[in-house]
């Protein structure tokens, strides 16, 4: 299921706490995290439609502690920087991810 770009802000957060929700039942044994930040609003995907209406580095902190904290304390995490071209993107992006795992 993809968002539309109109959409993108309001339900990105969104759709992640319905994913965090999902993994209460999977019970990972190990957690990933592919930490590209290509729905960033500083990096314009889709060949710059989403400029200015992607999410936040303070989105990927709320995605990342959802996350963390739906799986529960126990779980090893991974975390792998890979996507996402803009610098300011990716310091703003990754910024907010480390902030989600340090308040998890």
């Amino acid at each position: 299921h993809g968002l539309k770009v109109d959409d993108f802000e309001g339900k990105f957060v969104e759709t992640f706490g319905a994913f965090a929700s999902k993994l209460v039942e999977f019970k990972p044994d190990i957690l990933f995290f592919s930490a590209g930040f290509d729905a960033h609003r500083d990096e314009g995907m889709v060949g710059g439609k989403t400029k200015g209406k992607g999410v936040t580095g303070a989105d990927y902190k709320t995605i990342t502690t959802a996350i963390l904290r739906a799986i529960g304390p126990g779980v090893p995490v991974v975390s792998v920087l890979e996507g996402g071209y803009a610098e300011a993107a990716i310091k703003d992006g990754l910024k907010g991810h480390l902030e989600g795992l340090k308040s998890a």
